[in-house]
């Protein structure tokens, strides 16, 4: 967590770049924004949890479990690209009471709107099929 912090400092001090939302546009944010360094480059999990199938169900094998997890599953099932920008922004204040979770907070800062979107978009194309 404290590398993915120190990722974030980094950024902190340049302009997230403007991207298109698309599939592919996504999966460059995922591999830029070290999403791949904690779920794999296939998205096939290491420290992060398996997110092969996010696009088709909420993710709920992690290495800890949110206190918030049926807020979560009725956040998923209503608006899956409403949940992934809750969880990928802010997952402890929005999940967890407060308290950390593996997933490190993405601000705008260091993840812009349009790469947020573009993500999620390559997210949700993700269903395992």
């Amino acid at each position: 967590v404290t590398l993915v912090e120190s990722w974030a400092e980094e950024a902190a001090g340049e302009t997230p770049e403007e991207v298109e939302d698309t599939v592919e546009a996504g999966a460059q944010v995922y591999a830029s924004a070290r999403c791949a360094g904690c779920h794999g480059q296939e998205l096939e999990g290491g420290t992060g949890p398996n997110l092969q199938t996010i696009g088709s169900e909420l993710v709920t094998e992690m290495p800890a479990i949110p206190s918030d997890l049926e807020q979560m599953q009725a956040d998923y099932d209503a608006d899956p690209r409403d949940f992934l920008e809750k969880w990928i922004r802010d997952s402890a204040n929005n999940y967890n009471d407060g308290e950390p979770t593996q997933m490190p907070p993405f601000p705008e800062s260091v993840l812009g709107e349009s790469q947020l979107r573009a993500l999620i978009t390559f997210l949700l194309d993700q269903t395992g099929e």
